[in-house]
């Protein structure tokens, strides 16, 4: 009678890979076991292994993602096999390069501590940036303008991502940031407000002044008649 000769757990479990069509990694995946250690049982290096304890819990885990009786492989294979090792006190479980490893606390407060330091930073430089550069006036240069015409043309430029409102009112640039506004001026001082309106809600203002002078008009000489006088030497 001829004698069936049992095939190895790795013979067995190359079978159940290929079924799966899975690879050593993917069963590492599926199980949290090491790939190291998957592979160390395909290669049937049963000395390398760890010693009883933790192998029967990575062959329990491995036996059940497979669809395998867990105990009867345990028994039939690693139980009683002389070339395993009992535990020691230098074992150490095999670790899965899968898994998240351990975070060291006080490193992850560090970096907490540093981003909230920067954002406050940025946050404070954010806040102190004035917008006023990006609004050119050059006819209002200067601290005093002073005009002579009730009717005054404002040019200027806002940059693109920004916008502009003058004395309540929207200003609309065209594509290269120029705008130009006719103004009707009061004698004496006009005050004009800018609004500037950035990213995040930053809003500036930039107030300008300028001085129109009523010119005097001087009304032209006019001919007086004149007066003839007689005296008695006349007569």
């Amino acid at each position: 009678m001829m004698e069936v000769t049992q095939p190895t757990f790795s013979a067995l479990l190359i079978e159940r890979l290929h079924a799966k069509d899975w690879s050593a990694e993917e069963l590492a995946k599926r199980t949290g076991v090491s790939d190291r250690f998957i592979n160390l049982l395909l290669e049937e290096r049963i000395e390398d292994m760890p010693s009883l304890p933790y192998l029967r819990g990575y062959i329990l885990k491995i036996t059940d993602v497979l669809d395998l009786d867990n105990e009867k492989i345990w028994q039939t294979y690693f139980e009683n096999n002389e070339r395993l090792r009992s535990s020691g006190k230098y074992d150490e479980l095999p670790k899965n390069r899968f898994a998240l490893s351990r975070i060291n606390k006080k490193v992850v407060l560090g970096v907490i501590t540093i981003l909230i330091v920067l954002l406050y930073l940025f946050i404070r430089v954010f806040l102190a940036f004035n917008l006023s550069h990006a609004l050119s006036i050059p006819d209002l240069e200067e601290n005093r303008v002073v005009v002579y015409d009730p009717s005054f043309i404002l040019r200027g430029t806002i940059e693109s991502n920004y916008k502009l409102i003058l004395n309540n009112e929207p200003v609309y640039p065209d594509i290269d940031g120029v705008f130009e506004q006719m103004l009707e001026l009061q004698p004496g001082f006009n005050t004009f407000t800018f609004e500037i309106k950035g990213f995040l809600g930053r809003t500036d203002t930039v107030v300008k002044q300028l001085f129109y002078e009523v010119s005097e008009v001087v009304e032209p000489a006019r001919a007086l008649p004149l007066v003839s006088t007689t005296t008695d030497n006349d007569f």
